[in-house]
């Protein structure tokens, strides 16, 4: 769990949450989820200025109004979504990959140029987050497997054909590659979506080349992709000093709808207030792949759902589950969110996902914990700078350890980390650390390493 981790998992906790205090009149009656992502909109007037003259005038337009606040380093960043504005349409546009900071202004500038550049006629515009995306390929993927059967040219390839053939300018949030599932995929699909004239604004929270980092066969897959990536797209870091999520949630009266220690009493006020009183009952919803989920209760415009924190992260559900329940519910309650352990990373890796496609759908979330949001992941801050090497070598890769809270280390074997942990601890009481790498009692050897990784694969089969 990088440092940065719980910097996002508070940003995004406060800002759903933050959502929920505001204007429940209109959610109670309310029937359909939300259905835009995008992080920052503008009005009708603002887009029919940013359609004729792009971003940038966009920009100094709000910054003049109000509603932005001047900031270079956005500024440069819009001076080059500028240039792709006016060269897309004429196929010369080079692509942009902008990473940075949480808060820097990233998505806001993407936003920006996606509202000056999705009505332009004869352009074909999709934004989308990274993982709902790369859903989709697999979806497609199967579809293919399954309906058409073989067929000349390679399967990721033929979906990459099928992508450009209806898209002219793609837009991710969020780009983090997180499994050697996702790794794989890269090079091929994005091989074509370039070879065909696609051009790619990508937001991310690292640097192209830390993608993946520590990952499975990272040295095998993503070379060739950074390579493909760095000729068609313009790497720029967004070094803006200010961390404008911060000073949203401190600026804002109504942030953050959660209590703790847990108060049944507030989920219930809560719950009341957002169903106008019409109370709720216990049903079941569908979620990803043919599945069902039991909510316990459920209100009767079937947007609003309450759930226990067993309900939604003790359980084997997916960032694709999340996902589905984000596009179902505008709001969500959860109760008895406990100060989670290390013995509890994969509760707490679920809850991080669930927050980030809160974050990601726009739904209102409010909690009931046993403690403040920055207690919440404490017990989890020894894995905080672990390294592979520390914990056995590098042999079983762990996946990315993202910035993004959807990121995840599905080899890193949790015991073995808590093994190295104690025994650093117990070195450095000693006055003696362990050199970074030296080898443990408990560092898995290779045999050891495929076993885990042929467990995974039998397990995920049978699920």
């Amino acid at each position: 769990l990088p440092t940065a981790t719980m910097a996002v998992f508070l940003a995004r906790l406060r800002a759903p949450t933050a959502r929920a205090a505001r204007s429940f009149g209109a959610a109670a009656a309310s029937t359909t989820a939300p259905v835009s992502t995008l992080k920052f909109q503008v009005s009708s007037e603002h887009q029919a200025l940013a359609k004729g003259k792009g971003p940038l005038a966009l920009y100094e337009q709000l910054v003049g109004q109000g509603q932005l606040r001047e900031d270079a380093e956005q500024r440069r960043v819009l001076e080059y979504l500028n240039a792709v504005f006016y060269g897309a349409p004429k196929r010369t546009a080079r692509g942009l990959y902008l990473y940075g900071s949480v808060g820097c202004g990233k998505t806001m500038s993407m936003d920006l140029f996606f509202d000056s550049i999705k009505d332009i006629a004869g352009l074909r515009v999709v934004r989308k987050h990274f993982h709902d995306f790369l859903h989709d390929v697999q979806v497609d993927l199967h579809r293919l497997k399954n309906t058409e059967g073989p067929a000349p040219g390679h399967p990721v390839e033929r979906v990459g054909q099928r992508i450009a053939s209806s898209t002219d300018v793609l837009c991710f949030d969020e780009f983090a590659v997180t499994t050697i599932q996702d790794c794989v995929l890269l090079m091929p699909l994005f091989s074509v979506l370039f070879q065909q004239g696609v051009t790619v604004v990508a937001t991310s929270n690292r640097a192209p080349e830390d993608l993946y980092s520590d990952g499975l066969n990272r040295h095998l897959y993503l070379p060739p992709f950074l390579n493909t990536l760095h000729q068609n797209c313009k790497v720029i870091n967004v070094k803006s000093s200010t961390d404008y999520r911060a000073m949203q949630h401190e600026n804002s009266a109504d942030a953050g709808v959660y209590c703790w220690p847990p108060d049944a009493s507030f989920i219930d006020r809560w719950f009341h207030e957002t169903t106008g009183g019409r109370g709720g009952q216990r049903d079941r919803v569908d979620i990803s792949y043919g599945r069902s989920l039991d909510v316990p209760q459920l209100s009767s415009c079937r947007r609003i759902a309450r759930f226990s924190f067993g309900d939604l992260c003790k359980q084997h559900l997916s960032a694709d589950d999340y996902s589905k329940l984000c596009r179902h519910f505008h709001t969500i309650l959860l109760e008895d969110v406990p100060k989670l352990s290390v013995d509890e990373h994969n509760e707490a890796r679920r809850f991080t996902t669930l927050i980030d496609n809160c974050y990601e759908h726009h739904v209102r979330l409010i909690c009931s914990m046993a403690g403040s949001p920055e207690e919440i992941l404490s017990g989890l801050s020894g894995l905080r700078d672990m390294s592979l090497s520390e914990v056995g070598g590098g042999i079983a890769g762990c996946g990315d350890g993202d910035t993004s809270p959807s990121s995840s280390g599905v080899l890193q074997a949790i015991e073995r980390i808590k093994s190295s942990m104690a025994e650093r601890k117990a070195a450095t009481e000693q006055g003696c650390a362990p050199a970074l790498g030296a080898p443990s009692e408990n560092t898995m050897d290779s045999h050891y390493a495929i076993d885990v990784l042929g467990a995974e694969v039998k397990r995920a089969r049978e699920n």
